[in-house]
């Protein structure tokens, strides 16, 4: 594995890879030239700021650098998995235009404005906002655990408690404790049942047909721990905030159509993790702080050191000596590099998790750190330095974002979405979760939640 300092000169780091001499030009082409309008040179002068958007949004990003910047297909691995998580796809199944609102190198010669265009995605949309460029992304340490913790704590006072004499706020309800007999008492407001598995949700009849008041109830059948007997219960209204694709399966009378569009998002694959170290002397001695590979030959995306962070007053600061102890972050969208469309990229990462081990993964966050603190002159042994791992695994992580090169309804007007189409209310069952809104974000899944809620009937 080649290091590449920041700030150093990408001829002279190019020099050091493996890239044959014409993708190293290419890639340097791509990464420093800020001058030239790559999409003048082949159609033309004269196109508008409209006319080169929407160019870019009919084209992948590895079509783009091979058909405009004339880098040939092995360069293209230089950016085949470093294309935005949320997009979950790399440069042959991304959108040029996408890309170009994110980002990424290879655009800047375009003079393009900020403007949106037609084709767009939701996230290089959101991005092109001017508050994005300096807007922080904090994340609690437990991830959205923290915020659903808060947001039960409303529902049912008194089931979340902070230390003694502490309120409970963003920051202390990281350390807080939750009461989960609380959570599903008779005579509670808002009753939460856990580990219920919902099996079959069947939606109540009409009011004008039946005048029967329990046949316009909705009848969920549902598991508590894997029993073999369901449980039922009743209700004048269902929320059914699952996935899209469980919901087509689970809702009875969905029209067939409906459950086409709701079986036609995809969930992105991907891992967060965490290793603790007991200390990070071996990343001083080497003076890395943070891999990101390319090509395939390693497994995580990115592998970055955290020493000195701190959330807010109740988390930290780790002391930033390297003799103390450090977080590790690693993470990986581990979609197929070479299949297109996108939801076969996805497809694709999701088989190859299937089939790994814990130990499989463990071995490729030491691969990682062997290849490149040991070789850059650290001394990280696994058994003495590596305290603890945590690995969140997702083979159904992010919800699928719609791209231009391969979901023309973006185009067209927002009800024509598949997941618009989708989440059309069933009587008195409504659809919520991001993926209703193909965005994924937790505002996303508060905004739909509150809007299913909306469309339940009165």
């Amino acid at each position: 594995m080649q290091n590449r300092v920041p700030g150093q000169d990408w001829g002279e780091f190019l020099a050091t890879t493996p890239f044959s001499p014409a993708a190293r030009a290419a890639i340097e082409r791509i990464q420093t030239d800020e001058t030239t309008d790559w999409i003048a040179l082949k159609h033309g002068p004269g196109l508008s700021d409209q006319e080169k958007k929407a160019i870019l949004s009919r084209l992948t990003q590895k079509r783009y650098y091979m058909d405009y910047i004339g880098a040939p297909e092995q360069a293209i691995r230089q950016y085949q998995r470093n294309g935005h998580p949320l997009l979950g796809a790399g440069a042959q199944a991304v959108s040029a235009g996408d890309m170009w609102a994110l980002g990424s190198p290879g655009f800047d010669g375009l003079g393009l404005t900020t403007d949106p265009f037609p084709g767009i995605g939701r996230t290089p949309q959101f991005g092109l906002l001017p508050e994005a460029a300096d807007s922080p992304s904090p994340t609690w340490p437990d991830g959205n655990s923290s915020l659903l913790r808060l947001l039960v704590n409303r529902m049912i006072p008194g089931a979340v408690t902070p230390a003694p004499g502490a309120p409970l706020d963003q920051e202390t309800v990281v350390n807080a404790t939750t009461d989960y007999s609380r959570l599903d008492r008779r005579g509670n407001r808002v009753r939460i049942r856990l580990n219920s598995l919902v099996f079959r949700v069947k939606p109540g009849r009409s009011r004008h047909r039946y005048g029967d008041r329990r046949r316009r109830l909705a009848e969920i059948d549902y598991l508590i721990d894997g029993e073999r007997h369901g449980r039922r219960v009743r209700a004048t209204h269902v929320v059914m905030a699952c996935w899209n694709r469980v919901t087509a399966h689970v809702l009875e009378y969905l029209p067939r159509s409906q459950v086409k569009d709701l079986c036609y998002a995809r969930k992105t694959p991907l891992i967060y993790g965490r290793a603790v170290l007991n200390n990070w002397q071996a990343f001083a001695d080497a003076n890395i702080g943070s891999v990101s590979p390319r090509g395939n030959s390693l497994f995580w995306d990115s592998t970055t050191l955290q020493a000195g962070h701190e959330f807010g007053r109740v988390y930290g600061p780790t002391p930033a000596q390297p003799d103390q102890p450090a977080v590790l972050n690693f993470t990986v969208v581990p979609t197929d590099h070479d299949a297109t469309p996108q939801l076969a990229a996805y497809e694709g990462g999701r088989k190859r998790l299937l089939r790994m081990s814990f130990r499989d993964l463990e071995r490729a966050l030491i691969d990682v750190v062997d290849r490149s603190v040991n070789r850059a002159g650290g001394d990280f042994e696994p058994q003495r330095d590596l305290h603890s791992i945590m690995i969140n695994r997702w083979n159904y992580g992010y919800a699928h974002e719609l791209t231009s090169v391969w979901d023309p309804s973006l185009y067209g007007p927002w009800a024509d979405q598949p997941q618009v189409r989708g989440r059309r209310p069933l009587r008195n069952v409504s659809i919520a979760n991001s993926d209703s809104a193909a965005f994924a974000y937790t505002h996303s899944a508060i905004n739909e939640g509150y809007r299913a809620v909306q469309d339940l009937p009165g």
